[in-house]
């Protein structure tokens, strides 16, 4: 891109963000950020509660949930491997994130490791990159309240944000469940693998200039709020 043209596209998201929520895919000047943080930092929620910002929520962790309620032979694949807290290889997680990137994007929990940044790279280079930093106890803690709808998704916690009726979703009535992968012993191990793969992408990220640190331990409407912020929403 030419310097006029970098130029007028800043000039442009500067007038965007002093104007309404919708405004970049509006005018066409699109974002791809990426939220990068432990198994229960609370990205999900926070990356949800965009979607009212015109964002799309790419969490490869829910498209693989969804590959195994369908019976598929990933989904069985995949399924062990979650149950057991054990990544997905890079090239199938990047096709599958591939296939549902948007426009304005917020990759949760993507890339993970060094060959899946740069696979982003060549088809939606990230505009920024935010931390969610927490400590693994105060993880372990969280996630063992931690509900999910089996249907659409939607994530509560018992104590942080409990449903309107005690073990059903809000949105579709369904039974909320516990995952396996919630369990103490399995989110100990997920992250120690999560600080052991990601190290490089935050020295990566902050070599570039992109990495801002959130703090996660707050309340969801505090990190929602610091997170909006650092995104010029209102």
């Amino acid at each position: 891109m030419s310097l006029q043209g970098l130029t007028i596209q800043n000039e442009t998201t500067e007038l965007c963000h002093r104007r309404s929520k919708r405004c970049w895919r509006a005018i066409g000047v699109f974002m791809n950020i990426v939220f990068i943080g432990a198994p229960g930092t609370g990205k999900g929620t926070i990356a949800s509660r965009l979607k009212e910002h015109g964002f799309t929520h790419i969490a490869p962790g829910d498209l693989f949930r969804k590959e195994a309620k369908k019976g598929t032979a990933l989904g069985k694949e995949v399924k062990g491997r979650i149950e057991k807290g054990i990544l997905i290889p890079d090239e199938t997680t990047t096709a599958l994130v591939k296939r549902y990137t948007s426009k304005n994007n917020i990759f949760d929990g993507y890339p993970r490791t060094l060959p899946q940044a740069e696979a982003l790279d060549s088809f939606a280079k990230p505009d920024m990159v935010l931390f969610f930093d927490m400590s693994e106890q105060d993880i372990v803690e969280r996630l063992s309240g931690r509900r999910t709808c089996p249907d659409c998704h939607a994530i509560y916690h018992t104590k942080n944000i409990p449903p309107k009726k005690a073990g059903i979703c809000d949105n579709c009535s369904t039974k909320l469940v516990q995952r396996k992968d919630d369990m103490p012993d399995v989110t100990r191990h997920r992250f120690h693998v999560f600080q052991k793969q990601t190290a490089p992408l935050i020295e990566l990220y902050t070599k570039r200039k992109l990495l801002k640190k959130i703090d996660a331990s707050g309340t969801p409407d505090e990190v929602y709020v610091s997170v909006k912020a650092l995104l010029r929403l209102k």
